[in-house]
Order: structure tokens, then C-alpha cells, then sequence
């Protein structure tokens, strides 16, 4: 057999190996997406959620497709989302996405918005933001541990922040004088609400702190691809749009 007669003959069995291994690869069925992924809850996002929380996993997963089993947190809850052993987080704020590195899902499931809230009359303007630097600010040690006071040290040195018992007691306090205004948020709305019946109080025309709250997706999960992300983002879009 010739050089050339050689070369064609070596060309034709690559294309035709090449041809087999395609059809075998054609035949070979694709691994399923993620069926069944586990969900943690954090006890401080139960809180925010509330009753809500068992309603977002049930439309979640009917949206979605996939089996969302709940998991009871524990110490090790943030350990087990950050390593993949919890597949997501319900509620992940923030700051738990930059402790565990988890992946935001879009849009973010809720938002929690603070206001400061202030004796009616007291302010000329309710659109603009005040000078806070001379005047005395309420807080309850809750705020304190979640990180708001941040946001309000901007503005006021917080050796001009009073501890209060809780929302109804530094409600009071701004009543009865002793602070000049606190920040609110939503479990605070239905006390003030009930007192503002007085038009006693009256809060900044915007929020002065605004905080998502995303379904987050472990960086380590095994259900980590794009048709999870598809499908548990599109969900959410439903979930919103049936609320």
C-alpha cells in the first residue's frame, strides 16, 4: 500500500471512530437536574419570614418542580450551608452571604425597611433627613445584635443612642420627651400604628435603611448549575406575583 493510500485509509478510521464516539455519547442520557435539595431556615430568618416562611417553600416548590426538604437549624447551620451539606438558605441577608460566600438568588424574597420615626410637629420637613448630630436617638438591644445601629452611626455618634427595653418603650420614650426619635421596623409598625391613631408620631417620607433578604445558594452545593438557578428564580418571580 502507497504512502498517500495509507494516510486515507488512517483519515477514514479516525472519522469513523470519531462518528462512534459521538452516537455513544448521543446514547449516554444526561444526569437529571437536582430533584431534592435541602433547605435551612436560621432561626433569626424564621422571625423575618414568619408566617410566611412554610408558604414561600411550598410555592417555591411547586414552581419549581423540586423537592424542598427543611431542615432544622442548628450550631452548625452556617458550617453546613457554607460547606454544601444545606443546599439553601431561606432568608439570607447580607451579611450571611458574605460570612458563608452563598449565592444570591434574583430577585431578593423580601425586603425589611427601617424608619425613623420622630414626635409629630417636630420636624419642618419630613422628606429630608435631619440633622441628627444633636439629637438623642432610642435603640433596643435587638437592633444592636442585627447590625442596624451601623446605618444610624453615619449620622448620630452613638454616644447619643439611649438603650430602651424594647420598640414600645423607646416608642414612649420619644413620647414622654426623653429621645428625640428611633427607627422602626416591621415588628415596631403595628405598635406605632395603634398610637399614631393620634397623629402623635410621624416617620421620614423614605426608609432610612433598606434590607434584602435573598434564597441563597451554597457555593459548595451539588445542585449548583444554571437549571436550578433557572428554575428556583423563576419561582420566586411566580411566588412575588401571587402575594
Amino acid at each position: 500500500m502507497s504512502l498517500s493510500s495509507r494516510r486515507l485509509a488512517t483519515t477514514a478510521m479516525a472519522v469513523m471512530a470519531a462518528l462512534v464516539a459521538g452516537a455513544l455519547r448521543a446514547e449516554i442520557p444526561q444526569p437529571p437536574v437536582c430533584e431534592r435539595l435541602q433547605l435551612l431556615i436560621a432561626p433569626q430568618q424564621a422571625r423575618l419570614a414568619g408566617t410566611a416562611g412554610p408558604q414561600w417553600v411550598e410555592g417555591l416548590a411547586r414552581h419549581s418542580g423540586l423537592q424542598l426538604h427543611v431542615r432544622q437549624p442548628d450550631d452548625d447551620a452556617v458550617v453546613s450551608f457554607a460547606s454544601g451539606v444545606q443546599d439553601l438558605w431561606l432568608g439570607s441577608s447580607l451579611e450571611m452571604l458574605q460570612q458563608t460566600g452563598g449565592h444570591p438568588l434574583q430577585p431578593p424574597l423580601w425586603q425589611e425597611q427601617y424608619w425613623l420615626w420622630f414626635r409629630a410637629g417636630e420636624l419642618t420637613d419630613v422628606q429630608q433627613l435631619p440633622v441628627l448630630s444633636g439629637m438623642r436617638g432610642g435603640y433596643w438591644p435587638e437592633q444592636l445584635e442585627q447590625g442596624q445601629l451601623a446605618t444610624l452611626a453615619v449620622h448620630v455618634g452613638l454616644d447619643n443612642l439611649r438603650v430602651q427595653a424594647g420598640p414600645a418603650a423607646a416608642l414612649q420614650a420619644v413620647l414622654d420627651g426623653d429621645i428625640d426619635f428611633f427607627m422602626s421596623d416591621s415588628e415596631t409598625l403595628a405598635v406605632i400604628d395603634a398610637v399614631n391613631d393620634t397623629e402623635a408620631l410621624e416617620a421620614l417620607a423614605q426608609p432610612l435603611l433598606v434590607r434584602p433578604y435573598y434564597l441563597a445558594l451554597s457555593n459548595n452545593s451539588a445542585c449548583k448549575d444554571k437549571a436550578v438557578i433557572g428554575l428556583l428564580e423563576a419561582a420566586i418571580i411566580k411566588v412575588q406575583e401571587q402575594e
